[in-house]
């Protein structure tokens, strides 16, 4: 809200702006930038969510981590950071912003701040309403965020499986 409020209201807003969010990214602290959608419209702009490509990694109870395992990890997550939505884990913060920070293309911090590219056809989350519009930006699944955090499955032999 304070960004937008010094948007509409300050003279030369838009560097302050953009100061700001370098700030804010350069520290990993969370932060949105949002795009708009009249509220009639919502249906058609929130593009439909996209499966992840690289999965869950799922390991036997006996497994052991090795070299090879973390540079398949290290793909994966690089892989992601490529596509358009990579840059909503920049915007994540914390230890998913630190990742994207190692593993990320060089142009991800740029694409971080000009906003979501509602060209790509990725998931997309409202963050607040009002009697006319949408308040939207990208949002990470949770099969990203585990992918990100370096989460794997352990088959436990049975029907069920743990995380780790």
């Amino acid at each position: 809200d304070c960004l937008r409020h010094m948007t509409t209201e300050w003279r030369d807003s838009e560097d302050l702006c953009r100061i700001t969010m370098e700030y804010l990214l350069q520290r990993g602290i969370p932060f949105r930038t949002v795009i708009t959608a009249p509220n009639n419209d919502f249906s058609q702009a929130v593009p439909s969510p996209v499966n992840i490509k690289h999965g869950t990694f799922v390991r036997r109870v006996d497994w052991t981590a090795d070299l090879q395992d973390f540079q398949v990890w290290e793909y994966a997550v690089r892989s992601f950071l490529t596509y358009p939505r990579g840059r909503a884990a920049l915007l994540y913060g914390g230890i998913i912003w630190r990742v994207a920070m190692e593993y990320g293309p060089t142009d991800l911090a740029e694409r971080a701040l000009m906003g979501p590219d509602t060209a790509d056809g990725s998931a997309m989350a409202s963050f607040a309403s009002s009697a006319t519009q949408w308040y939207l930006d990208d949002t990470l699944s949770p099969e990203e965020l585990r992918l990100l955090s370096g989460t794997y499955k352990v088959d436990a032999g049975e029907s069920c499986i743990a995380s780790r």
